[in-house]
């Protein structure tokens, strides 16, 4: 099951809404995972998988370069979370990385990515 989950909602609705929903892994951006969800991290036990997104990594070159330059793109430190694998969204999507965890991200409850074929879309 998937379920979206706005940027809009400030902490304490998300991690209701991570609770009620039951959810094992999430994909939010990287100023959403500073922000809020290291807060609440440990109030989760089911969750196990978080991707961590760079608004800026959606952005073509020259748009990325100026908005890094203006400092206009919200961005957000992603750093290891006890008990969860933590990834990066642009090493999962890139099949000339590795797509191993952030370091510090404990190995013993890894979880193992499918790959994304992208002929089948």
């Amino acid at each position: 099951m998937v379920a979206g989950i706005s940027p809009l909602l400030s902490t304490e609705e998300m991690e209701y809404q991570l609770k009620d929903s039951d959810a094992r892994g999430l994909v939010t951006l990287d100023a959403i995972f500073a922000g809020r969800l290291v807060s609440i991290a440990s109030n989760l036990p089911d969750l196990k998988l978080v991707v961590a997104a760079s608004v800026g990594g959606f952005l073509p070159g020259i748009k990325r370069f100026l908005g890094e330059l203006l400092k206009k793109i919200p961005r957000g430190r992603v750093v290891p979370l006890e008990g969860k694998t933590v990834y990066l969204f642009k090493e999962v999507i890139d099949p000339k990385r590795s797509s191993s965890p952030i370091p510090g991200t404990p190995t013993t409850s890894a979880v193992k990515l499918p790959s994304i074929n992208r002929t089948s879309w």
